[in-house]
């Protein structure tokens, strides 16, 4: 019995295995879009609030870059005067102020 239940379905199984094999695939490709959906919800709104995060700490640094660069221009055009009298080697150091903190800036503004 076992044998001619074999014999009569592995004929048919190597004719029509796509037809077979296609549901389950189109059936696995629904499960993970449904599944696969929620974990992507549960993991959004994490995501949101990194994302906020990011801007906010952006923002920031462009806000504390713009105050440093309207200091040291201030600073500069206060001390024009000084500025145009100042050697090399005080104008080399002048360029690497522009890049270090407020603070030292005005250190270096104040010891002129």
């Amino acid at each position: 019995m076992i044998f001619w239940i074999t014999m009569k379905f592995w004929p048919w199984l190597k004719k029509y295995w796509k037809w077979i094999l296609f549901p389950i695939g189109i059936l696995s490709v629904i499960i993970a879009a449904i599944f696969g959906s929620k974990v992507i919800d549960e993991v959004a709104p994490d995501q949101k609030k990194l994302d906020d995060a990011d801007k906010k700490l952006d923002q920031e640094i462009e806000e504390a870059t713009a105050k440093r660069d309207a200091a040291l221009q201030e600073l500069a055009e206060e001390n024009q005067a000084r500025l145009e009298n100042i050697s090399e080697e005080q104008e080399k150091e002048l360029q690497d102020l522009a890049e270090k903190p407020i603070e030292e800036v005005v250190a270096w503004f104040d010891n002129l």
